[in-house]
């Protein structure tokens, strides 16, 4: 089967900016950023192999027949369990006589949710982020070979579910050779590989690596507190991208907190991970949807200026208990203002944290306030400097116990990062 052209193509070593994960301006831009917060380094995933080195591309169809463990991976000649992702994926697709032909989207999109292998249905097309996880932080970027056994032909493209923005026709595909992400037509002839979700599917406890190695279990049934697998994971999925990262931002903490394996008992509607800037003029998106009644708690570093000046009743730097940051919900929400008396100094004095109460549904907005925030102000913000780094979560107020618990879990899953270490009093 012929293959067609990709309308347009994204190089992983290219240094442009990424700017959303599952859906994506239709414009070039860098994956190389993705590929080292999948945390899949070349030693990790040395570790998860049974030599120390990429097999040849002439062994590309090599049949697997080798089962182990590795750091990320547990695999046996059928599926491989991706513990970072918390998936399962086809090892070898084209093992299966009706996977070794090209399909149309749709109709790899059906033999992904036909498919029953290792004794398990609910497969599904991976998205695009999952698919780049595959590759080993490596220039040029690799997929591990000693691992998957897929196609890995120059211009051999493979289906995610993601589409463009704005787009119902053109879907992000992956090509595992080049090491590009690429926007085809959904009516084009590329090949297939799926995966399945921990918690999705009938599956064989016999077969190995055929049921997740941590406690989790499958489809949790939680009545009225915690939260099921599926949202979860679109939670985590969603918050991946950090607010306030461009090119004029030098500093900018670029990486978000990286979720603690699921529990039941966890409960949590949004996270984002914030850099408000002095110099941004209003306003910031946080790209958190939240509804009349949410609770939103706001944890924070960082100090801003906003009046250098020796005339200024609050010169110098702020620290985020004394900060001038103003809010709004929707794009018409009425400003309002934090009441300082309402910040909490964490341990060791270097973190704080607020919380409001959402009083209307829209997006959460935020600024430094510094004038009457109208267009007449913005000149205000040219002498200003610093940065707030925030960590925003929303939550039902009735969830209060379970999202402490997520809270626990997350500080304790990012020991090394630096926001965290102020909030647990260690920096």
């Amino acid at each position: 089967a012929s293959i067609e052209k990709t309308e347009s193509n994204v190089s992983l070593d290219e240094q442009t900016k990424t700017e959303r994960v599952d859906s994506i301006p239709n414009s070039s831009e860098d994956l190389t950023n993705e590929i080292k917060e999948n945390k899949a380094s070349l030693a990790d995933l040395k570790q998860a192999v049974t030599t120390n080195n990429l097999k040849d591309n002439s062994q590309q169809f090599e049949q697997k027949t080798d089962s182990g463990t590795g750091r990320r991976y547990k695999w046996n000649p059928e599926v491989i369990e991706d513990r970072l992702m918390r998936v399962f994926w086809q090892r070898q697709p084209h093992l299966i006589a009706e996977n070794r032909s090209y399909k149309t989207y749709g109709e790899a999109e059906k033999f992904c949710n036909d498919l029953n292998l290792s004794n398990s249905t609910g497969w599904r097309l991976p998205t695009r982020r999952e698919l780049v996880s595959l590759f080993v932080e490596s220039v040029p970027a690799k997929i591990n070979l000693d691992l998957f056994s897929v196609d890995y032909r120059d211009e051999v493209n493979y289906w995610s579910k993601s589409f463009l923005i704005g787009e119902t026709e053109k879907v992000w595909t992956i090509d595992f050779q080049r090491g590009e992400a690429n926007s085809n037509s959904i009516t084009s002839n590329q090949k297939t590989i799926c995966l399945r979700d921990w918690n999705s599917s009938t599956q064989s406890p016999a077969k190995d690596a055929g049921t997740p190695s941590s406690p989790e279990k499958a489809d949790p049934q939680i009545t009225g507190k915690g939260m099921d697998y599926s949202t979860y994971q679109a939670v985590e999925q969603k918050s991946s991208d950090v607010v306030g990262c461009g090119f004029f931002h030098v500093g900018c903490e670029e990486k978000a907190l990286t979720f603690p394996a699921y529990q039941p008992d966890f409960h949590l509607k949004g996270y984002r991970r914030v850099n408000l800037w002095g110099k941004d003029r209003p306003w910031t998106d946080t790209d958190l949807q939240v509804q009349n009644g949410d609770q939103v708690h706001f944890y924070g570093t960082g100090e801003v200026t906003i009046c250098p000046h020796s005339g200024c009743s609050e010169k110098g730097p702020q620290n985020f208990r004394n900060s001038s940051i103003s809010y709004k919900i929707g794009e018409g929400g009425t400003p309002r203002s934090f009441s300082r008396g309402s910040f909490v100094f964490q341990p060791g004095g270097e973190a704080h944290r607020t919380n409001l109460l959402a009083n209307s549904n829209g997006s959460l907005n935020l600024t430094i306030r510094d004038g009457d925030l109208s267009a007449a102000s913005n000149g205000n913000y040219e002498d200003n400097s610093g940065v707030y780094i925030l960590d925003i979560f929303v939550i039902d107020p009735d969830q209060e116990e379970s999202f402490n618990r997520f809270r626990d879990a997350l500080f304790k899953a990012n020991p090394e990062d630096s926001n965290v270490k102020a909030y647990l009093g260690l920096r």
